[in-house]
């Protein structure tokens, strides 16, 4: 028997070794993948005979598990990723409602590993799956699914596309505003008015023509949802069809065209809000007066201190879910304050005693806006025994009117109270009156510095253009979503200055989070000076898309202000 030669050992050699790297990376991956999906098929089918789906849900054969196992199992599950894809993906085409909805949780729950399955049954599964299919890719929020979503916004079922723009409405995208546009004519009108809802998301000021040509749409659901998208895009060319629509007979169309407005503010409306005042609608009544207050036109002021008697509460409004259950009174009182309307001191004196604490605070802010000394013995009245809130805007009302005759009262209370928010309030009203010593007392001292700066303290410091005052502030920026860190971002807007624009710039180059920057965003927006539009600019190129969405709004505004303002 002859001895094989090297050359053909040394061949074996080669193909053996080939063959066993084909096995290391395909074979035995494959039957691990294999035995990990039939792994998280029969603990599905266990958690399904103990999750309360339907009476005998399980499979035959499958022991229930113990309750107490229950979420260890389902926690494995998860675990399992891409191999518990394939009978997630099953459930959702199967009959029963509540089957899919479980497996439309726990493949959004799996996340990315799941999008390319959930992409293809997007694509060829039968109406129901395709919309369970959309409503899991709208959770999990993987933008690589975007095109997919667009693509399926022509899907023939009405379901499908309806499913599907609430997934994109979930992540918006820039590349969806055409496909969502060409919705706007679809036959069905809820389809239509959640096209709307999704634009209004996007805030896209490129639709704002389609948007009014919806504003004539034969269903209310679809002028109410254009209305509101036209306010959110602040669309000054569509100011005229929404007078026009506070006359709408739909209750809520009529407000979302109130609120609209309130965003494009122009005088050219003051007579149709002055009607609407009278609305039967609450929450229209004081949509109305909100916008009112922001026309700059004294010539409401009369109709507002009427509405000052509208006490009752308003319902909360209907769609946006937005609308506080606040009297129409409040909204009238805060728009005598920024109209400053001199002839409302009085009404707003005695408002401001109102057991309502909405219409009572309200009045009260309004007074330190209009600035008479004719308020300041009411307003002293509220540095004691009052919630923190109500005090501090005693507080800044009184700084802001500066009356002499307010100093011994304002010392005597400072001296017997031990309230923290009255002894804080006192110090401030005392530095307004040319104590400066006192500025001290306002400011958060050293051993607070570690400390998040309070909102009422956030609200006092906001009305001094000091530069202790903005370091201050500017130390209380964190890089959370605090509702002290959005003060703090507030109140260096309401400063202003130079050295405030300069600590917001330099917060919004260092913030991470989207809302914080949107917060940072529409402070400098509220300044409105050229160093603060041009870090909004700089805010349009983000990679959040709401960053940027919120950055091109500000701008827009601060355009059509300035066009305005133009001669």
């Amino acid at each position: 028997m002859k001895k094989p030669s090297v050359i053909r050992i040394a061949i074996l050699t080669v193909l053996l070794t080939a063959l066993a790297v084909l096995v290391k990376e395909f074979a035995i991956p494959w039957l691990t993948e294999s035995s990990d999906t039939r792994k998280a098929e029969q603990l599905l089918g266990r958690i399904l005979a103990t999750y309360p789906l339907t009476a005998n849900s399980a499979k035959r054969g499958e022991a229930p598990l113990a309750a107490g196992d229950l979420l260890v199992a389902t926690s494995r599950l998860i675990q399992y990723g891409e191999a518990a894809v394939p009978p997630l993906i099953a459930l959702l085409n199967n009959d029963n409602p509540a089957r899919v909805r479980f497996g439309v949780e726990y493949l959004s729950r799996i996340g990315g590993a799941a999008v390319p399955e959930l992409v293809r049954l997007l694509h060829k599964g039968k109406p129901s799956a395709r919309a369970a299919a959309a409503d899991a890719l709208g959770r999990i929020c993987d933008p690589e699914s975007m095109d997919a979503l667009i693509a399926a916004l022509s899907d023939p079922s009405p379901s499908v596309r309806e499913a599907v723009l609430y997934a994109i409405s979930a992540m918006p995208d820039e590349r969806a505003v055409a496909p969502l546009v060409k919705l706007l004519k679809d036959p069905d009108p809820e389809l239509r008015a959640a096209a709307c809802s999704v634009l209004r998301i996007a805030g896209d000021e490129r639709v704002a023509r389609d948007l009014i040509v919806a504003l004539s749409d034969e269903s209310a659901e679809v002028r109410e949802n254009a209305a509101l998208a036209l306010g959110e895009i602040a669309a000054p060319e569509a100011r005229d069809q929404l007078v026009a629509l506070l006359s709408d007979p739909n209750e809520n169309v009529r407000y979302a065209a109130a609120v609209a407005l309130g965003a494009m503010p122009t005088p050219r409306a003051t007579d149709a809000l002055i009607k609407a005042l009278k609305d039967a609608y609450p929450p229209v009544r004081r949509a109305a007066a909100r916008t009112l207050g922001k026309t700059g036109d004294p010539k409401a002021a009369e109709v507002l201190i009427k509405a000052l008697t509208d006490v009752r509460p308003a319902p909360p409004f209907r769609s946006s879910g937005t609308e506080p259950s606040k009297p129409v009174a409040s909204a009238a009182a805060g728009a005598l304050g920024d109209l400053k309307a001199e002839e409302a001191v009085d009404p707003l004196i005695h408002a401001a005693c109102s057991l309502d604490p909405n219409i009572h605070c309200a009045a009260i802010t309004a007074l330190g806006k209009i600035g008479s000394v004719k308020a300041a013995p009411t307003l002293l009245k509220y540095l004691v025994n009052q919630p923190p809130e109500m005090i501090i805007a005693a507080a800044i009302a009184l700084g802001r009117i500066a009356a002499p005759t307010s100093l011994p009262e304002v010392r005597k209370i400072a001296e017997q109270s031990d309230n923290p928010a009255t002894r804080l309030a006192c110090n401030y009203v005392l530095y307004k009156l040319g104590q400066q010593d006192r500025l001290k007392e306002v400011l958060p001292s050293p051993e607070q510095a570690p400390q998040p700066i309070s909102l009422e303290r956030a609200d006092l410091l906001a009305t001094i253009k000091r530069p202790e005052a903005v370091a201050a502030l500017a130390a209380g920026i964190g890089q959370d979503e605090s509702e002290e860190t959005a003060a703090c971002v507030e109140a260096l807007g309401r400063i202003g200055t130079e050295a405030a624009i300069a600590e917001l710039v330099k917060a919004l180059a260092q913030a991470e989070s989207a809302t914080l920057k949107c917060a940072i965003i529409r402070a400098l927006a509220d300044i409105g000076a050229p160093a603060a539009l041009e870090a909004i600019e700089g805010a349009t190129e983000d990679n959040a898309f709401f960053v940027r969405r919120e950055a091109k709004r500000a701008l827009r505004i601060a355009h059509m202000q300035r066009q305005e303002k133009t001669p």
